[in-house]
């Protein structure tokens, strides 16, 4: 009951994948610490190119909003900050669209303690 805690993943395939490392895809699910913590240098770590720059576009419309608007710097901040926790919150949502957009489907959802064990369950079930 106390041991180790489960994580959820959903799996992305894609059939005409020509290397079977790229044919699926794992993708855990739930809050993003680092995505929270360093947004766009998260987005240069996973190489989603166009994330980063609707990121970038946000991050720069939010300054100039807050700097025409003429915001208190405790409200700017908390406006940061709540677009930061956003961020953290959608991070993996974002990466199951880029996913999707590159031909991958959403196969399934898997629950285990790490990628590993939730890949080894996915490959279990689907043979």
């Amino acid at each position: 009951m106390f041991g180790v805690s489960e994580k959820v993943f959903t799996v992305y395939e894609k059939p005409e994948a020509a290397e079977p490392t790229e044919r699926v895809q794992l993708l855990r699910e739930g809050f993003s610490f680092w995505a929270f913590s360093f947004g766009g240098l998260w987005l240069l770590a996973q190489r989603q190119w166009l994330l980063l720059a609707g990121y970038a576009a946000v991050v720069v419309v939010l300054g100039a909003l807050t700097a025409g608007l003429r915001l208190p710097e405790m409200s700017a901040l908390l406006l940061q900050v709540w677009v930061q926790l956003m961020f953290g919150f959608h991070a993996y949502d974002l990466q199951g669209w880029l996913f999707q957009r590159r031909g991958y489907r959403l196969t399934g959802v898997v629950v285990a303690p790490d990628e590993i064990a939730a890949e080894r369950r996915y490959y279990d079930v689907a043979t």
